[in-house]
């Protein structure tokens, strides 16, 4: 599990049907656009696994290259990869942003600057974690995690 903080505003999103928001033009995670820098070392861009909210914002390019069941016997799942990133404060600032845009509930939010940023989200039947990190040598990515356990439903 991911640890993350936060606080943010509410923001009108659109919804779609099955009661999901539509995120963002461009935020919505999607494998074949994966471009990241070289030196990150992505691995191949995999779907997002099956109890992972598909709301949840990612940035154009991102590469989810592992998921896996949530550890200590948590209901849930985690994915992990790359983001792509023009700034640490460019990328803290896109999830603290786009997941009150995409309907979640930022539960907790905390900025280490200028090495990672986390924070915890609710909504849409799901509580979870992210965490962004910036990888030493390689200004132009940075690591992610994010967790997805069931939760209560609404922000």
């Amino acid at each position: 599990m991911v640890a993350v903080a936060g606080c943010g505003s509410a923001t009108a999103t659109t919804v779609v049907k099955h009661g999901q928001p539509a995120p963002a033009t461009g935020q919505r995670y999607v494998p074949s656009q994966g471009n990241i820098a070289a030196c990150a070392h992505a691995g191949k861009a995999i779907p997002l696994p099956a109890g992972f909210p598909a709301a949840f914002p990612f940035p154009t390019g991102t590469v989810i290259d592992r998921s896996g069941r949530l550890l200590h016997g948590q209901k849930g799942v985690g994915v992990y990869g790359f983001v792509p990133s023009a700034t640490f404060a460019s990328t803290v600032n896109f999830f603290k942003r786009q997941v009150v845009i995409s309907g979640f509930k930022v539960l907790y939010f905390q900025v280490d600057t200028p090495h990672d940023s986390e924070g915890q989200y609710r909504g849409f039947g799901k509580v979870g974690e992210w965490q962004v990190r910036a990888l030493p040598g390689c200004r132009r990515a940075m690591s992610i995690a994010v967790s997805a356990e069931p939760g209560s439903g609404k922000p």
